[in-house]
């Protein structure tokens, strides 16, 4: 209570999104909300947009887009998802060159060759808000070899009137794609080793996540995933820009005249870690 803030909600016609956040680490600079095919008013895309605290007014912005495709096989459907994914890329293409964004949520997507994936990830004449994707994956996500990084689902027998789709973890829906800046090495990024659907062991492929072997967090917390919803949250860390931290003066005291006089000049860094390293001339 009191760490937490919230985001003004929107009541989309069909899925609803919601950014909760911390203001002693990000500020909150405004949203707004678009329906990414004029043709179909289907799901609501949200975008965020945030700057980490206790940085300068050219601190770094990062724009959270947070969406939710078209579900289901069928022509019909991919022809909707590439129609979603075509208004958000259009979107995003329009942020000011620089500008850091994640695309997130549930896209609903089999395989990296579906149109809708290519198209995010597509070099256009704009790619200020071209996308990648950090796992590297290629080929269809309903995989074996792909278990570890599957978002959906918990369960293979599911709770009685959940309502869940069931079949058991076996499918990648829901992703973190960021902008090619993200990719970088440099100031805000986003760190690829910190990518991890919670509670996924990789060793549940088509089964429930609280069948045995029991996951590394504990029968409990596998429990707790299995009722709470028919997809696995995912997190990630972002490494935040570098600081520079100096006295703002040297006090060298009395000296003889020709004599010598030294101080040690102390340059840190105080960017809360994980951060950048700082570069630096003087």
């Amino acid at each position: 209570p009191g760490q937490w803030s919230s985001a003004p909600f929107v009541n989309g016609n069909d899925t609803d999104n919601a950014l909760f956040y911390k203001p002693a680490t990000v500020q909150y600079l405004g949203m707004w909300a678009f329906y990414p095919n004029a043709a179909n008013l289907l799901r609501l895309v949200n975008c965020y947009r945030l700057k980490p605290v206790g940085y300068g007014a050219a601190a770094p912005e990062l724009r959270i887009y947070s969406q939710h495709l078209k579900a289901s096989t069928g022509s019909a459907n991919v022809a909707q998802r590439l129609a979603e994914a075509t208004g958000i890329r259009d979107s995003m293409n329009l942020i000011p060159p620089g500008t850091h964004a994640i695309l997130l949520g549930d896209f609903n997507i089999y395989t990296t060759t579906e149109p809708a994936f290519q198209k995010l990830l597509e070099s256009q004449a704009d790619n200020d808000g071209r996308l990648y994707d950090p796992l590297g994956l290629s080929g269809t996500f309903n995989a074996s070899g792909n278990a570890p990084y599957h978002t959906q689902c918990p369960c293979l027998t599911c709770p009685a009137g959940s309502g869940f789709s069931g079949g058991g973890v076996d499918d990648r829906f829901d992703m973190f794609l960021p902008t090619y800046n993200l990719n970088d090495g440099e100031g805000l990024d986003l760190l690829v080793a910190t990518y991890k659907p919670v509670g996924n062991d990789g060793l549940h492929y088509n089964l429930n996540i609280n069948d045995s072997p029991t996951i590394p967090e504990g029968a409990a917390y596998a429990t707790a995933l299995w009722n709470a919803s028919d997809h696995f949250p995912i997190r990630v860390d972002l490494q935040l820009p570098a600081k520079i931290s100096t006295p703002a003066a040297l006090a060298f005291g009395t000296v003889i005249v020709g004599g010598p006089a030294a101080q040690n000049l102390s340059v840190t860094n105080p960017a809360t870690a994980p951060a950048d390293e700082l570069n630096y001339s003087l």
